[in-house]
């Protein structure tokens, strides 16, 4: 309770807890006025549109046993385009457009010709993180086990928080559908990229919009050396298989 004096405005902030995440909307505000004995009351509803993003909740990474050796450090490619010279793989003769400066002097002393050295092109890791919404091996339109299927956004939301963390590019997919399009976000790295995981994340229907099975196929024919994380309450033979066969996947 408060007063409200002549040409005075005050506010108010409340901090609540939510329980449940998701997308929320605000439809209309009432106004309650009342005099000083509580005689009178007077009451006034205002239309408003006001959207309330609940982010999910981020699990302990305590439950992750440990992270695969493929977000860690670089990566060595096959194909030389831009050479790292933190990434020294050897010492060969020195060709026509070398540069002076990757003559290795000493190598050239000894080998009485002109040596240079080698060197490796590495890049970033990228990380994706799958999620199976299948929480049993009957769901085919709906997730049969909610809190599961909770728990499990909490854990790709650890994921990818961390993977943010270490400036990791990072995206996200599940096998449900969004307004109609796949839940699925692009490698995103920097200070704005967990949000937009988040939000997605907070946006996620309980719904199944194909098999897990086919995602992870396209995932792995894609040809991108990057790791896996698949988050799944059913570890199907199907997502062992692939494990075993992949090094880059893990469940």
């Amino acid at each position: 309770y408060f007063c409200l004096f002549p040409y005075r405005k005050i506010e108010r902030h409340w901090k609540v807890t939510c329980t449940r995440r998701g997308v929320f909307t605000v439809s209309h505000a009432v106004i309650v006025i009342s005099d000083l004995f509580g005689t009178m009351e007077l009451s006034q509803p205002f239309p408003a549109e006001a959207i309330i993003t609940v982010l999910p909740a981020v699990r302990s990474m305590d439950e992750v046993s440990e992270l695969p050796a493929q977000i860690t450090g670089e990566m060595i490619r096959r194909r030389t385009l831009i050479p790292d010279r933190f990434a020294v793989c050897g010492i060969r003769e020195y060709s026509a457009g070398d540069p002076v400066r990757d003559i290795c002097w000493t190598a050239s002393a000894r080998a009485q010709q002109p040596m240079v050295w080698q060197y490796q092109e590495t890049a970033c890791p990228d990380m994706t993180v799958l999620l199976n919404t299948e929480t049993r091996e009957t769901d085919r339109d709906r997730v049969s086990d909610p809190a599961v299927y909770e728990d499990a956004i909490r854990l790709c939301a650890a994921l990818l928080g961390t993977a943010v963390h270490l400036r990791i590019p990072v995206r996200f997919c599940a096998n449900t559908a969004l307004r109609g399009m796949p839940a699925e976000t692009p490698f995103l790295s920097g200070s704005h990229a967990l949000s937009r995981h988040l939000h997605l994340l907070a946006e996620l229907p309980d719904t199944v919009a194909g098999r897990f099975s086919s995602l992870l196929d396209r995932i792995r024919s894609s040809g991108e050396a990057h790791a896996v994380f698949i988050v799944t309450a059913q570890p199907t033979a199907h997502i062992m298989q692939a494990a075993s066969a992949d090094p880059r996947i893990t469940v």
